[in-house]
């Protein structure tokens, strides 16, 4: 808990000194501190920090003993229905690393620079308040992308990140070719395919009213769309009801603050432009997480939509008139580290 806290503190000394300096961009060194602060937590962090981290050291070591050949075939393989192993591209990936080094904390920090530096980018280039934006981040979605989820943290800082600046410059075939080489690494990417399709849809009333019963359908027949899902990623144990499942602060927190951008959506979409994106990544991930109540699992593929709230909340903190902005900000931001302390995460260094 002190080292997420202290990280925390970090980020509030580091805008204040950086951001109002006017010799320097302030904002873009804010965004490199920030995210070299969340690089070195992720790679120092020792394999008992972590649900996946020593099952992927274990993975990690094993490949150093594979041969190349054996790795081809691998991944020759994973694009059939009786794949041995059905995300061998992250074998692939692991075994070209290791011609450089085979320290898994080196390893790790490779992984968080792979998933931090193109989100800072993201973060300078669109958030409204970076701040806000790496508090959010800090508290809501670090346990599983600066800790837990290797595979999904290399597909995500590609796959979103990079890849909406692909889709920003309609460069729609290298878009999906990036799908295609990712789909080995974890195949739960292809749910990004979706994405260059409905991304610039313009958000009419009419078409509000169409997304709030797809969310409501989705909500009802979410078996269903479970089953299809695991179809569609190759993951059976996904469509497994859990006893006690659900992500119950994220979802409502995450509704709360949609329903809230939605009550003000004109102000927003007249205000930035790639406003339209956003909303259409989280009005997805809104039809997605009815998902979390049959396998909490399912949270692998919300957050590929769901992370745009690092740009979304700051926007609407922004909306709210310029004499209620500072209170406004003070309580998103406490609110996000009392979520922080209240989950009570344990951290200790590999050493």
């Amino acid at each position: 808990m002190t080292v997420y806290l202290v990280n925390i503190i970090f980020l509030f000394l580091g805008h204040c000194i950086l951001v109002k300096q006017k010799k320097i961009n302030g904002k873009a060194w804010f965004c490199v501190q920030a995210s070299t602060q969340w690089i070195l937590i992720s790679g120092l962090r020792s394999t008992s920090v972590g649900a996946d981290t020593g099952r992927y050291e274990v993975i990690f070591n094993q490949v150093n003993e594979m041969e190349w050949e054996y790795i081809w075939s691998l991944v020759k393989n994973s694009w059939t229905l009786n794949a041995e192993i059905k995300d061998s591209g992250y074998y692939l990936f692991q075994k070209i690393f290791q011609i450089f080094s085979t320290n898994y904390n080196v390893y790790l920090t490779f992984v968080a620079a792979l998933f931090f530096l193109p989100m800072a980018m993201w973060i300078y280039k669109y958030s409204e308040d970076v701040l806000l934006s790496y508090i959010t981040f800090s508290c809501l979605f670090y346990s599983f992308f600066a800790i837990t989820g290797t595979r999904q943290t290399i597909v995500t800082g590609i796959g979103v990140f990079i890849g909406s600046e692909l889709l920003h410059r309609k460069r729609y075939f290298l878009y999906y070719l990036m799908i295609f080489f990712l789909f080995p690494v974890h195949k739960s990417v292809i749910t990004l395919a979706i994405f260059p399709i409905i991304y610039r849809l313009r958000l009419t009333n009419k078409k509000l009213v169409g997304w709030i019963a797809l969310i409501g359908a989705c909500w009802v027949f979410r078996g269903r769309l479970m089953t299809f899902l695991t179809m569609l990623v190759g993951y059976d144990q996904y469509d497994q009801i859990i006893e006690g499942a659900g992500a119950t602060t994220f979802v409502p927190l995450f509704m709360i603050i949609l329903t809230i951008g939605l009550y003000i959506k004109n102000y927003i979409l007249a205000r930035y432009e790639n406003s339209i994106e956003v909303y259409n990544a989280m009005l997805i991930a809104a039809c997605l997480l009815p998902l979390t109540a049959i396998n909490q699992s399912a949270m692998r593929v919300v957050q590929y939509f769901s992370i745009y709230l690092v740009l979304f909340l700051p926007w609407v903190v922004k909306i709210v008139r310029e004499e209620q902005k500072f209170i406004v900000t003070i309580v998103g931001e406490l609110l996000m580290i009392y979520l922080l302390i209240r989950n009570n995460p344990v951290y200790t260094f590999f050493w």
